[in-house]
């Protein structure tokens, strides 16, 4: 296992731990000998500068246990992160989970449901290069809920969408083939998807709070936290808080594949810089007018490259800015 080998390799003498939850600076871990609560080494706190070296759930971790918690050394290389950009002024990396196999992207049939921001959720499992599969909850709440699945279908290009309602039991059996034992799932939505009631009944008891619809049918946010759990089946899965904004990241390809039948039709233009405004031979302008392709896909596709190239270039200046501080400080 590569996890133990670099243990071995950098951290002898220390266990090797998993992050299952994070408060600040403060952790929950678990090792094969049970769970600890654990907290950074002194000097890793002053050894870190951006947001994502700290440890975040899903993390392999090197650990000293000690009587009733665990010191953590340093974090083993992560095989991968699913991670989005934190909106504002400032451009640092927000990592919902590391060490994943899939990506489940969850909506509920209900007011929910906005094809919009799952284009966004694909963008962000791209640029992680993770499988994803698209759950549509409250399947219950909806009677033509066929024409949602075919519409999330055409859109993530992927057959793996599945209407399913975790309260009434229907089709949860599905689970039984797309967890697989020793591999990490991380579950994202809106706050109200109903991504812990999932989480409840995979694990088979409600260790997630959750709280019913309102009278306008919308899920109350309740999980504040991400925080992994074991599945009985051996499996492994992240709850995550509910995502109010979705920032996308500064890689433009990862949007291109989501949007690739822009892109391919986009090849086809008369012209190679073609904006798909007013340009006469644009291949996408005609799609849109002979109802082969939605108007609002292009919009949002433009606006998320658009977000893209401003994070890229937020991100230059604060690398030069970073730059220009250490050598100042070697001056010194």
């Amino acid at each position: 296992m590569t996890h133990t080998y670099e243990l071995e390799k950098k951290f002898s003498g220390l266990s090797l731990g998993r992050i299952t939850n994070e408060q600040k600076n403060l952790y929950k871990i678990v090792t094969e000998n049970g769970f600890y609560n654990a907290k950074l080494k002194g000097s890793l706190i002053n050894h870190f500068e951006e947001l994502e070296e700290f440890p975040r759930v899903g993390d392999f971790v090197a650990v000293e246990i000690l009587t009733d918690f665990a010191i953590i050394h340093g974090i083993i290389k992560r095989k991968n992160t699913l991670s989005k950009k934190i909106t504002g002024q400032r451009c640092d990396t927000h990592i919902i989970g590391a060490n994943l196999d899939c990506v489940f992207l969850v909506m509920g049939l209900n007011h929910d449901y906005n094809i919009r921001r799952l284009e966004r959720y694909l963008s962000i499992a791209q640029n992680s290069n993770l499988k994803y599969i698209i759950l549509l909850t409250k399947v219950d709440l909806c009677v033509d809920y066929l024409q949602f699945v075919d519409e999330c279908k055409r859109i993530a290009f992927t057959d793996q969408v599945y209407p399913i309602s975790a309260l009434m039991g229907q089709n949860m059996d599905i689970f039984n083939q797309l967890i697989k034992p020793t591999c990490t799932y991380a579950f994202i939505g809106s706050s109200g998807a109903g991504k812990s009631t999932i989480v409840n009944y995979l694990v088979g008891q409600e260790i997630q709070s959750t709280m019913p619809l309102s009278v306008y049918e919308k899920g109350k946010h309740t999980t504040t936290s991400r925080e992994l759990f074991l599945l009985p089946n051996g499996g492994i899965v992240i709850d995550t808080p509910g995502m109010k904004a979705i920032g996308v990241l500064d890689d433009e390809e990862s949007i291109q594949t989501s949007f690739n039948d822009i892109e391919a039709l986009a090849k086809d233009c008369k012209f190679k810089d073609c904006k798909h405004q007013s340009e006469p031979g644009c291949k996408v302008k005609a799609e849109i007018e002979n109802g082969n392709l939605d108007i609002n896909r292009l919009f949002n596709y433009k606006k998320l490259i658009k977000e893209a190239k401003y994070m890229e270039q937020k991100e230059f200046w604060k690398m030069k800015q970073k730059t220009k501080q250490i050598q100042k400080n070697r001056e010194l």
